[in-house]
């Protein structure tokens, strides 16, 4: 990598490494030692091992903190969104590894510097080598900051999914048919506002709202669930 790329990348990160050679290895995939063992001896393995540790520690300690109310499952569900693949991925694309990953010309042409698990193994990486290069002083905030922050978008990614999909093996297990009606779509473009209505067998069983059609629809889902938990019992 070439100076003033690592330069940059630690101005954005807002972290300045004591040891530099921390933050280029942890930027090399295994793919370039295949290639180019001589001058790459060594890949990001272990600072991605170590930094998933390192962050599941955070994480597992920041939400014990923060929602003391959460029994034992509760915790470990919201760990699991956090800790994983896609959401490693996705920081590590916010924080402009794509542009900075050093791969293999194969992996390269594979198209490498985009894949989910790549990124993700990356951001573990520069976790784990910030970690050794100076210790939880900055990681510990700088990561819980972003969590908060990941942690609502995926929840309510998760919350949109569930009842959606449950209200889809609940239609197929029973034969019925069911649709999603936009009611209504309002405000400005920065801030629309979405009314859905979802219909079974052809009765309007609920409507739902949203700042996008896909909330509306699974607040509508959600809304629907309960109304058959209701005539079932």
């Amino acid at each position: 990598m070439k100076a003033d790329e690592l330069e940059k990348f630690q101005e954005q990160l807002g972290y300045h490494f004591h040891n530099p050679s921390l933050l280029e290895l942890a930027m090399v995939h295994r793919s370039l030692i295949n290639e180019a063992p001589e001058r790459y001896p060594e890949s990001n393995e272990r600072l991605e091992f170590l930094g998933d540790a390192v962050l599941e520690l955070i994480t597992t300690d920041h939400f014990f903190r923060h929602h003391p109310e959460d029994p034992e499952g509760e915790l470990s569900r919201k760990r699991a969104l956090a800790v994983c693949e896609a959401s490693f991925a996705r920081l590590g694309r916010d924080i402009g590894l794509s542009e900075l990953l050093q791969l293999g010309h194969g992996e390269e042409m594979q198209g490498g510097r985009e894949k989910p698990s790549l990124l993700a193994d990356a951001f573990e990486a520069v976790c784990g080598a910030i970690y050794l290069d100076g210790g939880m002083d900055f990681l510990w905030p700088w990561f819980t900051d972003k969590l908060d922050a990941m942690h609502d978008k995926l929840e309510a990614s998760s919350v949109d999914t569930d009842a959606k999909s449950a209200l889809h093996r609940y239609i197929l297990h029973n034969g019925l048919e069911q649709r999603y009606i936009v009611l209504e779509e309002s405000g400005p473009s920065h801030a629309r506002h979405f009314r859905v209505a979802v219909e079974i067998d052809g009765e309007r069983m609920a409507e739902g709202a949203g700042t996008s059609k896909k909330r509306a629809e699974a607040d509508a889902a959600h809304k629907a669930l309960l109304h058959l938990k209701k005539q079932q019992k």
